[in-house]
């Protein structure tokens, strides 16, 4: 029996190469490796990709309420994006692009990207100037920035919303006065104010200041 395909999905045929290869494209992968940057993964037999740490299916891995109040404060490279992901886990990712010259491959799993639709965001009516009083340290990448999550119910019209929106402060948006230890100016879990300065629609994410 041949195995079912999903709808969408790209099949391998025998001439596949790389020069076929376009943005886009759904493809079954199986992961090959899991790195603390993101995922290594092979598709279509013969290809091997890349899926970084910003096209997850989340950048944030969000503990359940019991787990937060039992568990001690992680030190920040205690918290992966990556955990949820294994050897020989086989998922579906869209291809971000593709680089001939250097056969190189880049791969998501965002849900707004998999599923070709706006980011949660932009659904909810996000806007430059929004204030998050109540954002929370999701992740600290020391010397580049850090992931915050944002509840929505900070969002007019949203108050009873329990989702969680993903933002980005770069490392020169993180204070006043710029430091370049972040790991130690900040912790993970670690409630703080920040402002939409932007957005990023590929990656799904808002821009935020913390100054």
């Amino acid at each position: 029996k041949k195995k079912k395909t999903a709808p969408g999905v790209t099949k391998e045929v025998e001439d596949t190469s790389i020069d076929s290869l376009q943005p886009g494209m759904l493809v079954q992968c199986s992961v090959a490796k899991v790195l603390e940057s993101g995922l290594v993964v092979r598709f279509l037999s013969s290809f091997i990709g890349t899926i970084d740490l910003f096209h997850l299916a989340s950048m944030i891995p969000l503990p359940d309420e019991d787990e937060e109040e039992e568990a001690k404060p992680a030190a920040p490279q205690d918290v992966s994006a990556t955990d949820s992901y294994a050897e020989k886990q086989k998922i579906l990712a869209r291809i971000l692009y593709v680089d001939v010259g250097s056969k190189s491959v880049g791969l998501t799993l965002a849900p707004h990207i998999l599923e070709q639709r706006p980011p949660i965001y932009h659904a909810l009516g996000a806007r430059i100037g929004q204030v998050f009083a109540e954002s929370v340290i999701r992740r600290i990448d020391p010397g580049i920035g850090m992931v915050l999550s944002l509840p929505a119910s900070s969002i007019p019209g949203h108050s009873d919303s329990a989702q969680q929106l993903q933002g980005w402060v770069h490392i020169s948006n993180a204070a006043d006065e710029r430091s370049e230890k972040l790991e130690k100016s900040f912790k993970v879990g670690r409630v703080v104010p920040s402002r939409v300065t932007g957005f990023s629609w590929m990656d799904g994410v808002l821009n935020l200041t913390m100054k």
